[in-house]
């Protein structure tokens, strides 16, 4: 509705559009229209817009996304529509189209060194076609067509009549609609859209930030609490430069801050791959260029880099350490911890293995936020970051939470890092403490991490809580989904529609109890009465904390069926979909708490309106 989509898009079941060649027709991976020249590296890429053109990018590996954020259009090849990839292009706005695995496509071969590289397509009614670096072509991520040639765009246009349907939908929604960014592209990309604010916005972007990758990789590799808290400082100034510019597109709504998540693996293997490459031939404690030659470890290998990329990695980490190249490489073979993808050594369990990784950032958003609260010219904020300064909401939430101790161990972290900048800076700052719900047994103890700990918030990751269920994650599924769904063992993609019963059930557990607990409290005590303790620390907090909010975030959120559910069924308080579908949860939301206002009152939709 808001993408560009090609002129011919109506005729596209023709071979041929004017002197556009038709070469297959594949699945929609993200909608809009893009045309551009064929590219197969970033070097490509980089070369074609410099020129002034527009850069087609070819992908093979599934799980690298380089390239994917400036590219204008992306061609996926071996991969899938729930490839790392794909997700970034649905995140960045760029058309997609797969070409894998796919009705029609015969084949799909991807030939030559990268250098000099050239893509085979053989297809069903559309013969054989290579294509080479520099080629023009068009791809539709409306129908999933690829063509050889320019077709013609037409931009879509946001009128008064959909502006019209947005100030409808804020109307009649009962859920708050949040985005989940993950990348300050996202937040741009939100403040853009109607959002309401910002939930689980996550900070491993932040480490991976060019000015601060080098700097986070010393932090991994160093061997004392000491080194590592002076790698921190230096990080500490640019990760608050970056939460800064956050509070100011943001100056007015809710913001939850997620803390770093990712396991430390993962800002690792891209760079060094190099070291496990080859079975493990080039292994030892010293860089031995005898080892191993250069062709070996070609960029041809997805995700690995070349040797001399490695050793100068090397170079550069060592002059930020103060060590030799010799003892850098030494420590990225002893540290290289494994990548457990989506669980493992993350989370909750990072920050309490390395609490001055918490305070670190603590201290960075709490800076962010006095600077942004004295620039703003807002006055008398009632639950604002400072008395008298920003008007936003602030948390700071835990993630993948498996126990509420981890809670009563991390919180304290948090506020004595933030009490030391508010005691500095002499102002008053108002945040609270959230977390988050992405495994089965931290859905199982949600009303001891809800209100025993004062959390404000919790908040259901079900994309990470469907991983888990499942036992596999989206890339793995993308391998058996089409046999499960033509068997009915699957009757759509889990990760795509919330299962119901089964991940469903275990939603249900953690709402219920979360909610059962706020209206036991208010109950029990009364309104007044819920703020009276043994404990002043914790009556004040429960004070500033007010109820506990319950919401889910994830690629469901922006699923028809799975935010009705979310609202009927589980009645949640809001939905965080990601940055680039806040306006089509936000139409859902409206629609849902319509649909069940007329149920509840048997009416007629156009009664409730």
């Amino acid at each position: 509705m808001l993408e560009p989509f090609a002129a011919a898009s109506a005729c596209l079941v023709e071979k041929s559009v004017g002197t556009t060649q038709l070469v297959a027709k594949g699945a929609s991976v993200a909608v809009g229209a893009a045309c551009g020249k064929v590219c197969f590296t970033a070097q490509q890429m980089d070369t074609v817009k410099m020129a002034g053109g527009r850069a087609i990018l070819v992908k093979a590996d599934r799980l690298d996304d380089t390239g994917v954020d400036a590219c204008d259009g992306l061609l996926l090849v071996n991969s899938s529509t729930h490839s790392t990839a794909a997700q970034s292009a649905r995140t960045f706005g760029s058309a997609a189209v797969n070409l894998a695995d796919v009705p029609g496509v015969l084949s799909v071969v991807l030939e030559g060194l990268q250098s000099n590289q050239k893509l085979r397509v053989r297809a069903a009614g559309c013969g054989e076609c290579v294509l080479r670096h520099g080629d023009d072509v068009t791809i539709d991520g409306f129908t999933g067509n690829l063509f050889r040639g320019t077709v013609v765009r037409t931009t879509a246009r946001t009128d008064e009549d959909y502006q019209t349907l947005l100030q409808w939908a804020h109307k009649y929604k009962r859920m708050q609609v949040y985005a989940a960014p993950h990348s300050m592209e996202e937040v741009e990309l939100a403040a853009r859209q109607d959002a309401e604010g910002l939930a689980q916005c996550r900070t491993d972007w932040m480490f991976r930030h060019r000015d601060c990758m080098r700097l986070t990789q010393a932090v991994i590799l160093s061997h004392s609490y000491s080194e590592r808290c002076a790698l921190l400082n230096k990080l500490l100034p640019l990760h608050q430069d970056m939460f800064l510019a956050i509070f100011r597109l943001f100056p007015h709504k809710d913001l939850s801050f997620r803390l770093m998540e990712a396991s430390m693996a993962e800002f690792l293997p891209k760079v060094f791959d190099a070291v496990f490459s080859q079975a493990g031939r080039f292994v030892g404690p010293a860089l031995d260029q005898s080892q191993a030659q250069e062709g070996e470890y070609s960029s041809s290998l997805p995700g690995r880099v070349s040797l001399d990329v490695y050793e100068r990695h090397c170079d550069e980490l060592a002059t930020v350490m103060g060590l030799s190249a010799t003892e850098v490489h030494s420590r990225i073979l002893t540290t290289m911890p494994v990548d457990t993808r989506h669980m493992g050594f993350r989370g909750a369990r990072l920050a309490v293995v390395h609490p001055e990784l918490v305070a670190m950032q603590t201290r960075a958003l709490i800076g962010a936020a006095i600077i942004a609260a004295k620039e703003s010219d807002v006055a008398g904020a009632l639950d604002g970051v400072v008395q008298g300064g920003l008007s936003s909401r602030l948390e700071i939430s835990i993630p993948t939470v498996a126990s509420d101790h981890e809670i009563e161990q991390i919180a304290p972290i948090i506020k004595a890092a933030a009490e030391e900048v508010i005691r500095d800076a002499d102002c008053t700052v108002c945040y609270h403490i959230a977390a988050s719900l992405e495994v089965p047994r931290s859905c199982m103890r949600a009303d001891a991490i809800a209100h025993e700990y004062c959390t404000s918030s919790v908040t259901i990751d079900t994309d990470h809580l469907t991983w888990l269920m499942y036992g596999c994650d989206k890339h793995d599924c993308a391998m058996f989904l089409p046999t499960y769904k033509r068997l009915n063992i699957f009757p759509s993609d889990p990760f795509q529609t919330i299962d119901q019963r089964g991940v469903g059930s275990i939603m249900e557990v953690a709402t219920t109890k979360v909610q059962a607990g706020r209206r036991g409290e208010e109950g029990r005590m009364g309104l007044a009465g819920l703020f009276q303790s043994t404990s002043p620390a914790v009556a004040a907090a429960k004070r500033d904390r007010g109820a506990v909010k319950v919401g889910v975030c994830g690629l469901h959120c922006r699923d028809p069926a799975s935010v009705v559910y979310f609202s009927g069924q589980l009645k949640v308080d809001f939905i965080a979909p990601p940055a680039e579908s806040v306006n089509v949860a936000l139409i859902l939301a409206a629609k849902a708490a319509i649909r069940e206002s007329a149920g509840e009152f048997g009416l007629h939709l156009h009664e409730v309106l």
